[in-house]
């Protein structure tokens, strides 16, 4: 899910986004982490509560940090519902900042360079 976040941000928003798992998060990107960055924490799989301690941890100190919030029972509608979260979240960035066309259709030369390498 969090692969698939950093993705739309990419590709909708043309920001710089990456997606890391939260056992290695504070190992490795918290200390390249600057005040201007934002931590969203996806909690649909994380049984300990390790996302909100890091959430907890980091707004403490002044960092932007969230936590998406997971729903339902099986893990298929945690994961739906999560991937649900990403998309109106990017969407609605995208509202906010006057965005009328995702990234990946304005960035034309770099499109090609998609197509090429894809199909």
């Amino acid at each position: 899910v969090a692969i698939y976040a950093a993705a739309k941000v990419h590709e909708v928003l043309g920001l710089k986004s990456h997606a890391e798992m939260l056992e290695e998060f504070s190992h490795m990107e918290l200390f390249s982490l600057r005040k201007a960055d934002s931590v969203n924490t996806l909690s649909c799989f994380d049984p300990s509560a390790m996302g909100l301690k890091l959430r907890n941890a980091l707004a403490g100190r002044g960092y932007e940090s969230s936590l998406v919030p997971t729903r339902g029972t099986s893990d298929a509608e945690r994961l739906f519902h999560s991937v649900f979260v990403v998309q109106l979240a990017v969407l609605r960035r995208a509202k906010a900042g006057r965005i009328a066309k995702p990234r990946f259709l304005t960035a034309r030369d770099r499109l090609s360079i998609s197509d090429a390498m894809i199909y």
